[in-house]
């Protein structure tokens, strides 16, 4: 197969001193030339690679030659330089060349760049036949390019084993409910796309919904790629997110933390939220605090099952039908239980957070009002009980319907 090149030049002394220094690889590779007239006057680019001569022409010419080489075809691009301009070479970059090398450079260097960018093509080449393979098995979305959910198990489990995804976050990522009528789900798509690394995976899943396997990082970096996500986006579209550690779970424990993190972001209105969990990679080993930890998960699970969750919906029932034109919500995940109540004054919220042993620490926070009315507890997952569940439920009601008093009376006054 011929490896043909396209060089672009007004300069024969340029021409004939980078002619000597190209190291065809085979005998029917070949190099044109091509004056910075003539290029538009081509109606189609064959060659595999294109060195645009930019000594002694103006800046913006060499960028108005970028832009029509790619509207006309996906070759890649070479600048010729006699001098590093870094500037000029960065936006060369956004432009999208591929690569560029000094008329000074050995010919061996030369050649060494040109070589890697044919690999770097042939392996574009077979990704785009396994790309057009995934899309007709369905394995990929056509409109998106991400993989879709059919296929995102056996994904996962192919890449269970791979150290860089062990050490890597799993986030499930959605549009706020509020504006996903509004915002086309191609968009997100796009950015999510252009936003990670090559080597991170992300699947399309129905309800707007978008799964991300992010390679060797941390939480906290994790969070500054959906942060990026959302200034992409802009302000009017609020992005929520949940994140989990990878590490060696099973997919469906993994999706699971993952939504409890997103089901809270929505609920304390934040763009991300990482729910803190045990890690898992000690509880194989028999000693006592793996001992303890399965004893207190124990706990903690029968609690949810059969007093928080119970509960929580009773009062939901109860509550909905004493207080007008106010919101009533709960939720139940392996983590955290929350209960709110919200209406256009006011928003009031019991949240209990389960520490991974012994104990339950509780909250109950009143939006507007001062830090002194709000409260915390500690308790030790033992005793909690429906009475005291109960109990605490009550104030919650109590206090958010006494600060919706005292807001009628001031709006009144």
């Amino acid at each position: 197969m011929a490896h043909n090149i396209l060089l672009i030049s007004n300069d024969i002394n340029i021409n004939n001193t980078l002619l000597k220094k190209l190291l065809l690889l085979r005998d029917n590779d070949s190099v044109k030339i091509s004056t910075f007239e003539n290029v538009k006057l081509l109606s189609s680019i064959n060659s595999d690679i294109i060195i645009i001569n930019t000594i002694d022409n103006e800046q913006e010419e060499i960028f108005k030659c970028i832009d029509y080489i790619n509207e006309i075809t996906t070759k890649k691009i070479f600048l010729l330089l006699d001098n590093i301009d870094y500037k000029f070479i960065f936006d060369a970059y956004d432009k999208g060349i591929f690569d560029y090398f000094s008329i000074n450079d050995e010919s061996y260097s030369i050649s060494i760049k040109i070589m890697n960018c044919l690999k770097f093509v042939s392996m574009e080449e077979i990704n785009s036949r396994n790309n057009d393979y995934l899309l007709s098995t369905g394995a990929i979305d056509f409109k998106t390019g991400l993989y879709t959910i059919n296929y995102i198990k056996e994904i996962y489990n192919s890449i269970t084993s791979n150290k860089k995804y062990q050490n890597g976050v799993f986030a499930i990522l959605t549009l706020d409910e509020s504006i996903k009528t509004k915002v086309s789900t191609n968009r997100l798509a796009l950015a999510i796309k252009k936003n990670i690394r090559r080597n991170d995976l992300a699947a399309i899943v129905k309800g707007g919904y978008f799964y991300l396997f992010l390679q060797n990082i941390n939480v906290e970096n994790a969070e500054n790629i959906i942060y990026k996500l959302q200034t992409v986006m802009g302000e009017e579209c609020k992005i929520r997110a949940g994140l989990a550690n990878i590490g060696i779970q099973d997919f469906e424990v993994l999706k699971k933390a993952a939504k409890d993190s997103l089901n809270s972001a929505i609920l304390h209105d934040q763009t991300v939220m990482a729910l803190s969990s045990v890690s898992d990679d000690w509880l194989e080993d028999d000693n006592e605090k793996s001992k303890q930890y399965k004893l207190f998960k124990v706990i903690y699970e029968n609690k949810l099952k059969y007093i928080i969750e119970p509960v929580f919906f009773k009062t939901q029932k109860d509550f909905s039908k004493k207080l007008r034109k106010t919101n009533v919500t709960q939720y139940v995940n392996s983590v955290e239980s929350s209960f709110g109540l919200k209406n256009d004054n006011q928003q009031s919220e019991l949240l209990i957070r389960f520490d991974g042993f012994s104990k339950l620490n509780i909250q109950i926070i009143h939006s507007g009002l001062d830090s002194e009315e709000n409260s915390k507890y500690e308790l030790n997952l033992k005793k909690l009980t429906e009475k005291e569940l109960s109990k605490l439920l009550k104030q919650l009601y109590e206090e958010f319907t006494k600060s919706n008093i005292r807001r009628e009376t001031l709006n009144a006054e």
